[in-house]
């Protein structure tokens, strides 16, 4: 019983944990950095799934490595300009039921292709090593569970539902595609037609 009632006490912290991101993916009041979340892009030349696919969020924040001004314009969209003319962009668009969080990425390598993208992260807040390597602390991570290639300047309309996303006709897609929350595994959601 007393074992119980601590491990509701621990979920509760956890889940009001005042620095995880918020509903709309909001890290101690700001949007997270844009190249934070570029990190879970594999290279377009590549057709692979992500390579890095776990960033403490926690030891970013205020670092050097992540110090590079970013702009948030009144549509959501938060942007980082990069060397030679490269940018990179994402807007959160909402989050699935399992706590999921959909964000649109947007990657131009200074000529005239916007190559959008969608991530599907989740949030984990853990007991993890500190700079020290002895210490520990409670920390929190970025997932990624699944990425969506969307095409150059693909412009479908995005509609995220509590347990589904709803990717709209484009000039690459004849008929809208729908990506299910994974009811069975919910680690990455699953896409049907």
């Amino acid at each position: 019983m007393v074992l119980l009632g601590c491990l509701g006490l621990v979920c509760r912290a956890l889940a009001a944990n005042p620095e995880a991101p918020d509903a709309k993916f909001r890290f101690h009041g700001k949007p997270v950095h844009p190249l934070l979340i570029k990190q879970f892009e594999p290279w377009i030349s590549d057709s692979r799934p992500p390579i890095t696919i776990e960033l403490n969020l926690t030891a970013s924040w205020d670092s050097n490595q992540y110090a590079a001004g970013f702009n948030t314009d009144s549509n959501g969209l938060s942007a980082v300009g990069l060397p030679e003319g490269e940018t990179y962009a994402y807007k959160h668009l909402g989050t699935l039921r399992d706590g999921t969080h959909v964000l649109r990425t947007f990657y131009s390598g200074g000529g005239s292709g916007s190559f959008e993208a969608l991530l599907f992260v989740r949030v984990r807040t853990r007991v993890a090593y500190l700079a020290d390597g002895i210490s520990q602390g409670e920390q929190v991570f970025v997932q990624v569970v699944r990425r969506y290639p969307l095409g150059d300047r693909d412009g479908a309309e995005i509609t995220v539902e509590p347990d589904r996303v709803l990717v709209g006709k484009s000039r690459y897609r004849e008929k809208p595609v729908v990506i299910e929350e994974d009811h069975q595994n919910s680690s990455a959601p699953q896409r049907t037609n």
